[in-house]
């Protein structure tokens, strides 16, 4: 009885424990790490580094030598050769010399059946192949390490995702505070309208045009809220979680961005970023392929030894009476094999020179996109910068034109422009600094930062 209440009291304790975590506000580094422990993609990748990672460390194997051991048994029958009349002879250029005949006698069912059994064991070993061993052995760390590489830049654009999401939802969100509070300032305006159309202050036009920014601003909530719920569903999409989860993220401290310079970027990018460095590796693997099928040219050379022993039963079977033990040195070159191994080198330089334009190629895409993001990150950090004095200047021009209209020193079109321009001023930086975010999350992305 026990047993079931405290599985009842789990059952009901589930939803709410789901719903309490869901209703805490996350920080960016709470969303990143639970996409790195729930991205299915990223599992995948996962999966494929330790198979590729398997199959390097299984080519090792070359350096090791080769075990066999056979047992085998069975139940033969056989004509038992007997002695026959007669002397056969042959004659040689030293004399005749003569032996007696034997020749197998009677039926089928004078078989003589009886058990055999074998025993073979040997082991090889290449003691050189012409460098096969080394390259085989390099190559197979450089195949692990590019296994690595492709699960660590997986992991980094999964943290690029995850900033994309996390900062468009803000945005998205801090703009829908926007267009809440221009309904509020709407509204404000076309009651002040009608208190002072109702006194003689004010014209019919000054009453619909108030009542048009309303519905106008209201228009504007309806669509941001509808934009922040797709924003939702691709945040926790990104985040393996139901899509209809309610989301509540934690405002990230808003820090002045630092824009490194071209050269210091570019150093970076070099060091960290897995893509690159994968093609850097991947050249250099082009490079063992190479020697490897080159190894063809030369023979190779290998030791092996062997025990062999066959009995009537099994327990003699490690007996000396029927012992064989061999050694020996085998040499194994090949002198044609049809242009084969010819046609397998030229294959493996044009991948080495394939591998060195894919590098050369992607260093300069890299170069000139973190170029690229740079220019626009100082471009964003002016705009946000120009954008902040115009809020200030649209917030003063604001609340003066509020005062103004009040006392009837100001006319409504004045203050819807006006209004307007105020709304503009913090979508504008709202906008400009969500922007310079996910910029800056881009570069980290080409830097192979995973912050």
């Amino acid at each position: 009885m026990p047993k079931k209440r405290l599985l009842l009291t789990a059952f009901l304790l589930t939803p709410l424990l789901a719903w309490s975590q869901a209703g805490q506000p996350l920080t960016l580094e709470e969303c990143i790490e639970m996409a790195l422990e729930r991205s299915q993609a990223l599992k995948l990748e996962e999966y494929q580094a330790k198979t590729s990672i398997s199959q390097a460390q299984a080519a090792k194997s070359i350096i090791l030598p080769s075990v066999d051991l056979s047992l085998s048994g069975n139940y033969a029958g056989a004509y038992t050769p007997e002695t026959v009349t007669g002397i056969d002879s042959i004659t040689t250029s030293t004399g005749t010399v003569y032996y007696p005949s034997t020749q197998p006698t009677g039926e089928y069912g004078d078989l003589s059946w009886a058990d055999r059994y074998s025993l073979n064991f040997s082991v090889s070993q290449n003691l050189y192949d012409g460098g096969r061993w080394w390259s085989t052995l390099k190559a197979a760390d450089i195949s692990t390490d590019m296994a690595h590489l492709s699960l660590e830049q997986s992991r980094i654009n999964t943290i690029y995702m995850v900033k994309q999401v996390y900062y468009t939802y803000l945005g998205t969100a801090r703009l829908l505070e926007v267009y809440q509070e221009n309904l509020k300032s709407a509204q404000y305006q076309h009651d002040l309208a009608r208190e002072r159309y109702n006194v003689g202050a004010a014209s019919i036009n000054d009453t619909l045009r108030t009542r048009v920014g309303v519905a106008r601003a209201q228009l504007q909530i309806i669509n941001g809220e509808k934009e922040l719920a797709q924003r939702a569903k691709d945040f926790n999409l990104i985040l393996a979680r139901p899509y209809a989860t309610p989301i509540q993220l934690t405002e990230t401290d808003w820090q002045d961005v630092i824009i490194p310079d071209v050269q210091q970027s570019w150093e970076m990018a070099v060091k960290n970023n897995p893509s690159l460095r994968q093609l850097e590796r991947s050249r250099e693997l082009a490079d063992y392929n190479l020697k490897i099928a080159k190894s063809d040219y030369i023979p190779n050379v290998g030791l092996s030894v062997g025990y062999s022993n066959s009995a009537n039963d099994p327990g003699d079977l490690v007996a000396k009476d029927n012992t064989s033990l061999s050694a020996g040195i085998r040499l194994n070159w090949n002198l044609f094999n049809g242009f084969r191994t010819k046609r397998n080198v030229e294959q493996k330089q044009i991948a080495i020179r394939s591998a060195e334009e894919n590098l050369n190629y992607s260093a300069e895409q890299l170069k000139n996109n973190v170029a690229q993001t740079l220019l626009e990150m100082e471009d964003q950090q002016e705009s946000l910068r120009i954008s902040q004095v115009i809020l200030d200047a649209a917030t003063q021009d604001f609340n003066l034109i509020q005062e103004q209209y009040r006392v009837g020193s100001a006319s409504i079109l004045d203050v819807i422009r006006i209004t307007a321009d105020y709304e503009d001023a913090k979508a504008g930086v709202i906008q400009a600094r969500y922007n310079l975010k996910l910029t800056e999350a881009k570069l980290y992305q080409l830097l192979g930062e995973q912050n």
